[in-house]
């Protein structure tokens, strides 16, 4: 639901989808490589990522789409070879 959790004590909390997970670990079984790419950087992520043996994990990052692009080249990879996910409208900016 994208929810962002704000605590009485001031503490921020964000819910993570456990079917997304699964998704993930079909992803894993199958030697296909992602990342998680955020503008966020927060310590939530960092435990949700390793929890998903994720390889690739940026946080804080304002240009998605450059940055996409030098993981391309480091990986050998055209951007059609490429899938990219978003779950907010200024994702939809990364074409």
């Amino acid at each position: 639901d994208g929810g962002m959790y704000y605590y009485s004590n001031g503490e921020e909390g964000k819910k993570f989808n456990v079917q997304d997970g699964v998704g993930v670990l079909l992803l894993n079984t199958a030697g296909i490589k992602w990342g998680i790419i955020t503008g966020e950087n927060n310590l939530m992520i960092q435990n949700r990522a390793k929890k998903l043996k994720c390889e690739i994990t940026l946080m804080g990052v304002t240009n998605k789409l450059k940055t996409v692009e030098i993981l391309a080249k480091k990986m050998n990879l055209s951007l059609q070879e490429i899938a990219y996910i978003g779950d907010e409208i200024n994702d939809a900016t990364l074409r």
